[in-house]
């Protein structure tokens, strides 16, 4: 299996995001590999369970942004369904949408991970 073939088992829009990349398959790489490094996800977890809104809202609003410049486009939508359900004070379904988040976005960075090198080529 190809590096791109990986990636959309993932559902990562390749194609689409390399377009949004100039077609630099290194670039698009180097910053997958940063989002299976980053520590944004944890910030997120201790906002949610110290119910600070303002930092939740905050920090999934970034996560949509990052997941969305990856072509992550269903963990993108997930973490806007957070933004906006924050933005809009309901938050009574925030614990089963958080858990959702924290499997999908794990199972990104398992399997950018799995890649055995980061590297086109």
């Amino acid at each position: 299996m190809t590096w791109e073939e990986r990636l959309n088992s993932l559902g990562i829009a390749v194609e689409a995001t390399l377009e949004r990349y100039g077609g630099d398959e290194d670039m698009l790489l180097r910053f997958l590999k940063m989002f299976s490094e980053d520590g944004t996800l944890a910030l997120l977890k201790d906002a949610v369970k110290s119910h600070n809104q303002s930092a939740m809202e905050r920090t999934a609003h970034a996560l949509k942004g990052i997941t969305a410049n990856l072509g992550m486009e269903e963990l993108s939508a997930m973490y806007q369904c957070m933004v906006k359900m924050i933005r809009q004070g309901d938050t009574g379904d925030m614990e089963a949408l958080f858990a959702q988040i924290c499997e999908e976005h794990q199972k990104m960075v398992r399997g950018i991970r799995e890649l055995k090198e980061l590297s086109v080529g």
